[in-house]
């Protein structure tokens, strides 16, 4: 006769069979993510659920792959439109822009906020999530 395991055991097992943290991370398909301006330029991504991203980088609409392997991102190479805007707009944008072309990795995911990595780990881009309420 088997003795029952006790929930502790159970419970255990469950968290080793989940494997690794960030197996837990939700998906970014069909997700937008913003990073917050004061000057009201909109900078934001939205990851489609076709292995595309695009968005708005305050001036310029941006359009590109990504592809995400647990931790690991990558974006781009990415298309964007060439209006011009004012100066400060432009190099705002440029730095933006520059992030998500440098992006190597998810430093961290949750529901409300991505933070994007370089290949060494730094961190690039703190974005929150747009589409929820």
């Amino acid at each position: 006769m088997t003795r029952p395991l006790p929930a502790c055991a159970i419970l255990l097992a469950a968290l080793f069979a989940a494997g690794p943290a960030h197996a837990q991370m939700p998906p970014l398909p069909g997700t937008e993510w913003g990073v917050h301006d004061p000057g009201g330029a909109e900078r934001f991504l939205r990851f489609g659920g076709d292995g595309r991203v695009s968005g708005s980088a305050g001036c310029n609409r941006f359009t590109g792959p990504y592809e995400r392997d647990g931790t690991r991102l990558s974006l781009g190479p990415l298309a964007t439109t060439r209006r011009m805007c004012p100066s400060e707009v432009m190099e705002a944008e440029q730095a933006f822009l520059s992030a998500l072309s440098r992006t190597a990795g998810i430093a961290s995911l949750d529901a409300l906020v991505l933070e994007l990595a370089g290949e060494g780990g730094e961190p690039l881009l703190t974005l929150r999530r747009r589409d929820v309420d």
